[in-house]
C-alpha cells in the first residue's frame, strides 16, 4: 500500500516525540520496518519510494534469436 507524503511526514514525527512502536501501529497501522524505511528516505531528501530499476529477466541459456532461427531452419519431425 502506498502512503502520501504527509502521511509518512506525520509518521515518523509521532514517532520522533518519543512515542512506542505499539503506539505508532495502533495509530498509524504501519510496522517498524515502514518507520525506519521512512525516516532515512526523509533524512537522504527523497521522502518517496524509489522505482525498482527496470525488469529483471533470468539469463537463458540458449540466445531466443539463435533458437528462433534453428526452429525454422529445422524440419518438424511429426
Amino acid at each position: 500500500m502506498a502512503y502520501d507524503e504527509k502521511f509518512r511526514a506525520k509518521a515518523v514525527q509521532y514517532k520522533d516525540e518519543e512515542h512506542t512502536f505499539v503506539e505508532l501501529k495502533k495509530v498509524f497501522g504501519i510496522t517498524s520496518r515502514s518507520y525506519y524505511e521512512w525516516r532515512q528516505n526523509k533524512e537522504q531528501s527523497r521522502f518517496y519510494i524509489l522505482p525498482k530499476e527496470g525488469k529483471v529477466t533470468r539469463k537463458r541459456k540458449i540466445d531466443p534469436a539463435e533458437l528462433k532461427k534453428v526452429i525454422e531452419e529445422t524440419p518438424t519431425c511429426f
